[in-house]
């Protein structure tokens, strides 16, 4: 009861006032001799380098006066002397603070040596005689042993060689080094007392220590030694003309190296703590007297003061003090509120470490961002690194998933494909914790499954970047949370990257098993990688439709005729080496009949549904292909009789007579011709059995009572008509039947002319008329190719020359090269001739020569040469039928090309195949990436001109437009339509 009246009376409250006024003294005493001592030791860190620089400077002002000096006395040596010149004696009287002056032979006998009354002489030292030699006409210093004297003794010595001689005599300067003292008078270090009691030493290359002192020599100190011992390792990372300063045990260091690695040697200074500390330690122990004695005083208080009132409240401040100190965020003083000054305290220490905490998560929230940030920049260059290495497909989605698991850290990341008609999301890549669940999982597109509301299912129904960062809270995910849990799904985020080639939209969907992990900024970085995967799928897709189409035929996707002569290479030299047989078979089902009377796309159908029938019929041993012409060829293999290729064969007819393909409106009917060679009776050759059933099928061409012919010897007589003709075509050559007509190129963006393609016609006065098809391959065939591309060129530039003169302006004729002309060794130089005073006179209107893929890449080296000489002619490039050869799009680029024309076949069916399409805005892609134009021929629907449009085609060309009309019907529609 007493004692606690006592403790509310007022001489304890100023007893506490006056105890709490006491505290913040200590504090600022300890604080002033903190800050003492480090301004101790600062000041004494940034004079040790001043001291140490001018010891460097006065180094470098006497070495320097001596190498001048020297470099002046030893010009006057002839190299016969026997004693000092003198040069030297003037030398030694200027410098009377040099010891000895002499020269010496590089073989080290003495030729003189002029030494001041009372110094020590200096014998030359090997290792710097051989130094002086090797580096002739350059100073080089060293410091020797100061032997009796209290101080070292700088060597300069300068070698200087003699023309037609091999010796060298060396000069040399000895001279002691200053002392402290005279180190040390220019620079103001009066501010620091303990400087008076530093110590300056000189620590050679081998490890030597001289102290350059005031008297003599005293004690060295452990610590200097142990700085000596280490000095080579030193050495070895130093920079030379850098000051070192470290503390060492009781002693504050600094060490200055001078020459190349501290060749030379260091100047190393130290100060004692103890003296460089004595006046901060008098004013530490006088406070801590003053301290102590008033902290008694305030001790023999505190017992009345009580634990409630002081030390309690303090205990609690300070506890929370030291738990922030040692990085305890959540650490507080839990003090009540109140009025007094400890309560108040307590409560601002309260708000300062909640706000502490507050910055400190705000900090570690963007720490955690930028990193984040970086591992998907990280991710985007790693996966457009993936890109460019051009992987399938399949590898590249799970190389995609596994660098956002192992570059982004992602939990776990998955690629999806979704399948239309069962409503789902599949997964097709997957990569991170679980892989197994993934590759089992499947998501739900179904608008009335809750599953469809999840991020993956949204960004595959609708297209768009879903992100959910609450998933087991999110009512649209909370269902799927359990299974989902191992996957790491606390927030996700889904992202479309395309689509397959045959339409099926992709999503990339991420796993972090943290909440509220996806913020803006990363999801615009990932939405930039979407589209990048997205476009390096596409790339690849479209490569490998390119190269899917160089031995597969576009429409039906069965092998071409190269991949089938290669096939029927090994199923013969198969049969040879095991005595089987062989059918192969030519099947015609009058494609282009068709064509002319449905139309391409009802004929497309109908091809592909023969394929399709083909495929089904034929067994694990056969092999089916499309020949030129739209002919299928057959492969038929193991065969014990003959009968059973024959059943097989009749067979397939039936299913071929027995159902069809359907038109816009009506069937197209398939009237199926098999020609059949059969291997060893026939031929042994793989293309020569081709062509013996190709025959067959030429001969019987309009028999219709029998659908399938075997060849016989007999067949051979209807080559007759092609000998037949070949006579006909060389006078239609030499009698001028032969004429051009001009099919009208289009501009696609304005509509207007651009050009014509030359094409040619025979109109025979018996025969009438005679398809291209049929006498351009004769032509080739015989060789009769070559006056005839010389009768084309040479009526187009006519024609070209005829069209200018009557004002037409911005036209191009396009010419068809044969592969036949292009082997010619001199076709440039042909054409030239041909063209000879033509091309000189066209401005107006231009010739462009179209040259198929597979004509230039039998040797690009020589095809780039051939065509750069053809431009010069001033004839432009194309290449016809790009898209169907063998070449590398790599070589694309080394070929002076102006256009590319895509070939029909991709044209026909890009509206109904979605491969087609994509090898077409494939080829558009890499035209515009190489500044080359484009021409799209076989335009006959609307649906193909808006598709070349919206892929940002330059030129169409097709029935849409016109038929090849004669030059007079040209003229008149297309180039002057006013005139008629």
């Amino acid at each position: 009861m007493i004692r606690g009246r006592w403790l509310g009376s007022l001489r304890a409250r100023v007893l506490a006032l006056a105890m709490l006024a006491a505290l913040p003294g200590f504090v600022i005493a300890s604080m002033d001799t903190v800050a003492s001592l480090r301004q101790a030791e600062g000041s004494a860190r940034l004079s040790l380098p001043l001291v140490l620089g001018h010891a460097q400077h006065v180094y470098a002002d006497v070495t320097t006066d001596a190498a001048a000096g020297l470099a002046v006395a030893a010009s006057d040596l002839s190299g016969v002397e026997t004693t000092c010149p003198d040069s030297f004696h003037v030398l030694a009287r200027q410098h009377p603070e040099y010891d000895s002056i002499g020269v010496v032979r590089d073989d080290g006998e003495t030729i003189c040596t002029l030494r001041q009354p009372g110094r020590p002489a200096y014998s030359m030292d090997h290792a710097l005689l051989r130094n002086a030699a090797r580096l002739s006409g350059r100073p080089v210093i060293t410091m020797t042993d100061p032997g009796a004297s209290p101080f070292p003794r700088l060597v300069i010595a300068v070698a200087k060689p003699f023309p037609g001689s091999a010796r060298k005599f060396i000069a040399f300067v000895s001279t002691a080094f200053p002392s402290l003292d005279k180190v040390i008078e220019t620079v103001d270090v009066a501010a620091i007392p303990a400087m008076n009691e530093a110590r300056l030493f000189f620590v050679d290359s081998a490890g030597g220590l001289t102290e350059l002192g005031r008297g003599a020599p005293a004690r060295v100190d452990d610590d200097i030694r142990k700085l000596v011992a280490g000095m080579p390792q030193r050495h070895a990372s130093a920079a030379p003309g850098v000051v070192h300063v470290e503390r060492m045990g009781g002693q504050l260091i600094a060490w200055l190296p001078l020459g190349e690695q501290a060749g030379i040697g260091s100047f190393v200074m130290s100060i004692a703590s103890s003296t460089l500390y004595q006046s901060a330690w008098h004013t530490l122990i006088r406070n801590l007297s003053l301290m102590v004695a008033g902290l008694m005083a305030v001790l023999a208080l505190i017992w009345s003061l009580g634990h409630r009132l002081i030390l309690w409240p303090a205990q609690k401040l300070l506890t929370a003090m030291d738990g922030l100190a040692r990085g305890d965020l959540h650490a507080r003083t839990g003090l009540p509120a109140a009025n007094h000054e400890i309560a108040r305290l307590g409560m601002a220490f309260d708000r300062m470490a909640a706000d502490i905490e507050r910055q400190a998560a705000e900090r570690t929230r963007h720490i955690q961002s930028l990193q984040r940030r970086n591992r998907l920049h990280a991710m985007l260059a790693a996966i457009n690194a993936a890109i460019l290495l051009r992987p399938s497909v399949s590898l590249l989605l799970e190389e995609i998933c596994r660098i956002a698991c192992e570059v982004g850290q992602f939990t776990s990341a998955w690629i999806g494909e979704v399948d239309a008609q069962e409503k789902m999301l599949r997964p097709v890549g997957w990569a991170g914790a679980r892989a197994q669940a993934q590759a089992g999982m499947q998501v739900s597109l179904g608008a009335d499954d809750p599953a469809g509301r999840s991020p993956s299912a949204v960004a595959a129904s609708e297209g768009v970047v879903a992100v959910n960062n609450r998933c087991p809270a999110d009512p649209g995910t909370a269902h799927g949370h359990h299974s989902s849990q191992p996957l790491g799904m606390h927030s996700a985020a889904a992202f479309p990257i395309g689509f397959t080639p045959d339409g099926r939209r992709r999503v990339f969907t991420l796993c972090v098993d943290r909440a509220d992990y996806f913020e803006t900024e990363e999801i615009e970085l990932l939405e930039q990688l979407a589209q990048d995967a997205a476009f390096g799928l596409h790339m690849i897709a479209t490569e490998q439709a390119l190269a899917h189409s160089l031995t597969h035929e576009t429409t039906t996707g069965l092998p071409n005729h190269v991949l089938l002569v290669q096939y029927l290479d090994d199923a013969i030299r198969h049969a040879r080496a095991h005595g089987g047989s062989l059918v192969v078979g030519v099947l015609e089902i009058g494609f282009q009949q068709l064509v002319s009377q449905w139309g391409a796309q009802p004929a497309d159908a109908l091809l592909k549904w023969v394929g399709r029938q083909i495929e089904a019929q034929l067994g694990e041993d056969d092999f089916a292909g499309v020949l030129p012409g739209a002919r299928f060829g057959l492969i038929m293999g193991n065969l014990d009789h003959i009968d059973k290729a024959q059943r097989q064969i009749d067979t397939l007819v039936e299913r071929l007579l027995a159902g069809h393909g359907e038109g816009r409106d009506r069937p197209a009917v398939a009237a199926p011709r098999l020609g059949i060679a059969v291997f060893p009776d026939d031929d042994r050759d793989a293309q020569a059995l081709l062509d013996k059933a190709q025959a067959v099928l030429a001969v019987s061409h309009d028999t219709d009572s029998e659908f399938v012919h075997f060849y016989t010897p007999a067949i051979s007589l209807g080559l007759q008509e092609n000998r037949k003709l070949e006579h006909c075509l060389r006078h239609a050559i030499a009698d001028h039947e032969l004429v051009l007509h001009y099919q009208p190129i289009i501009e696609l963006a304005s509509g207007r002319l651009h050009g014509f393609e030359a094409l040619l016609r025979w109109n025979h006065p018996d025969l009438g008329q005679v398809a291209p098809d049929r006498f351009i391959a004769l032509a080739e065939s015989t060789g009769l190719i070559l006056p005839m591309g010389d009768l084309v060129m040479s009526t187009a530039a006519q024609q070209a020359l005829a069209w200018q003169r009557m004002g037409a302006s911005d036209l191009v004729i396009t010419l068809n090269v044969s592969a036949m002309q292009m082997r010619e060794r001199n076709f440039a130089e042909r054409v030239g001739q041909l063209l000879t005073g033509a091309v000189e006179q066209l401005s107006a209107v231009k010739l462009a020569l179209e040259i198929t893929e597979s004509q230039l890449m039998t040797d690009v080296d020589r095809s780039a040469s051939l065509l750069a000489e053809l431009k010069a002619y001033g004839l432009g490039i194309i290449i016809d039928d790009f898209g169907t050869g063998y070449s590398s799009l790599s070589y694309l680029h080394r070929l002076p090309v102006d256009a590319l024309k895509i070939d029909r076949t991709f044209t026909a069916s890009m509206d109904s195949s979605r491969k087609a399409a994509m090898i077409v805005e494939g080829i558009l892609a890499l035209a515009r990436s190489l500044a080359i134009t484009t021409v799209a021929e076989g335009i006959e629907r609307v649906e193909q001109l808006d598709s070349i449009r919206r892929m940002g085609g330059t030129y169409v060309q097709g029935f849409w437009f016109d038929r090849a009309l004669p030059w007079q019907v040209a003229q008149q529609k297309w180039i002057f339509p006013s005139l008629d």
